[in-house]
């Protein structure tokens, strides 16, 4: 619910669906600010309360009080498509393989699981350190403390309540709650871009938690999740995931910008 996109050719559309038309002309990037707006009122609704009528009476800021930095912002026109990382890549899923997330027994694993041993949020005074809580908004990110920062850049973060299931990687130290809100270390460096992959893949697996069937250590160190591995291998291939994204990244450039 409230999820929105700017349309930049004709369309057909669904049920469900609310089109929105400029009532003058707005820049791409003005549009995308108020997709950006509207998204924010989100926690309004739900599956059971839907974003029918009341949408209408939604307040968003009038184009006189858009930010100047929305109107100076211009995105790149331009494709370098000269380098390796531009080749579209397929995915078969056929051969992939399942790993086990925690260590269970001797097989190999990708994380160390564990709790994070800071303290509550309002433990903390406000500083420049990332807070890590069990959102599912702005990378997990709910406020920025002051603090020893104990968990390391490179990890994930997923969560056990709140938003079950929902993981980012961390590309900076940080602090996080430690009830609910459990830390995968990798046992291997993970690029930002591996990161991004084996967050996608640990997102489908959100199905199976829930508010009361929480996705606890003990469970996520059972979670196994299919990925794809070396050939004659029982590894995971790390350098394919990276230029899988890699190659999303300028497909998505490409189309919106040719």
């Amino acid at each position: 619910v409230m999820e929105s996109f700017v349309q930049k050719e004709e369309f057909y559309s669904s049920y469900h669906i609310k089109i929105l038309r400029p009532k003058q002309p707005m820049s791409d990037e003005v549009m995308h600010f108020y997709c950006y707006a509207l998204r924010s009122n989100n926690w309004k609704y739900s599956f059971g309360r839907q974003a029918n009528k009341t949408i209408d009476d939604l307040e968003i800021p009038s184009l006189e009080k858009i930010p100047s930095w929305v109107r100076n912002f211009k995105y790149p026109r331009k494709i370098n498509n000269t380098k390796k990382d531009n080749v579209k890549i397929s995915l078969d899923f056929k051969k992939w393989k399942f790993f086990n997330l925690g260590k269970l027994n001797n097989d190999y694993y990708l994380f160390d699981i564990s709790a994070s041993k800071d303290g509550l949020i309002q433990d903390y005074d406000i500083g420049t350190k990332p807070y890590i809580s069990s959102t599912s908004y702005d990378n997990g990110v709910v406020k920025f403390v002051e603090g020893k920062t104990t968990n390391k850049k490179g990890s994930l973060t997923i969560n056990r309540g709140g938003s079950v299931g929902e993981v980012f990687y961390q590309d900076q130290d940080y602090l996080s709650t430690p009830v609910d809100v459990r830390i995968l270390t990798p046992k291997d460096k993970l690029s930002i871009y591996v990161g991004m992959f084996l967050c996608t893949i640990l997102r489908l697996e959100k199905y199976r938690f829930n508010y009361s069937r929480k996705m606890g250590t003990a469970r996520l160190k059972r979670l196994k999740i299919k990925l794809p591995n070396k050939k004659d291998s029982n590894t995971p291939n790390f350098e394919f995931m990276e230029k899988y994204i890699k190659s999303l990244k300028y497909s998505a450039e490409l189309a919106k910008f040719n």
